[in-house]
């Protein structure tokens, strides 16, 4: 099962930064038992959002050269602070700066925002590791196309 905790990609500047929305909704699974009177995204799915957009920027960024094919996967979540909750009805702008790739580490400094307020921001930690199959899962596939719909000089999933 894929969850996709993103809306859409709204930038990418490759080795750089991306940035991408997620729009909190009263209809989004994950809010069904948290707290069902005063509905909140938890915190680890916000998190979760930001590696989404991370992974993406650093293999979409890597796996231009055709002999490099690599999944990213968080490894470590630091100095990660929330300043306040993110309920429904909030479109949240998550951010990701690549700091460095050390080998098969990538660092990002990450942030959400809501409507100019920084809602957390931390910095994460993923591993790149070789993909077995060469070609993506078709469900990624769909959420790339959605995700990338509007993105300009956006380069291809392989």
């Amino acid at each position: 099962m894929n969850i996709f905790l993103l809306d859409r990609i709204t930038s990418l500047n490759l080795g750089k930064s991306a940035s991408a929305l997620k729009c909190i909704t009263y209809s989004d699974e994950i809010l069904r038992n948290h707290f069902t009177e005063n509905p909140i995204l938890p915190g680890i799915f916000i998190i979760e959002g930001l590696s989404q957009l991370s992974g993406f920027l650093v293999t979409t960024t890597i796996n231009q050269d055709p002999k490099i094919f690599k999944d990213a996967l968080l490894l470590n979540v630091t100095k990660f602070n929330f300043h306040q909750p993110s309920v429904p009805g909030d479109c949240l702008e998550y951010h990701s700066v690549l700091n460095s790739i050390c080998g098969d580490i990538a660092e990002f400094n990450v942030q959400a925002v809501c409507n100019g307020e920084v809602r957390c921001k931390g910095t994460i930690k993923q591993m790149l590791i070789d993909r077995y199959e060469k070609q993506s899962d078709p469900q990624w596939l769909e959420a790339y196309k959605a995700w990338t719909l509007n993105l300009p000089d956006c380069p291809p999933l392989r």
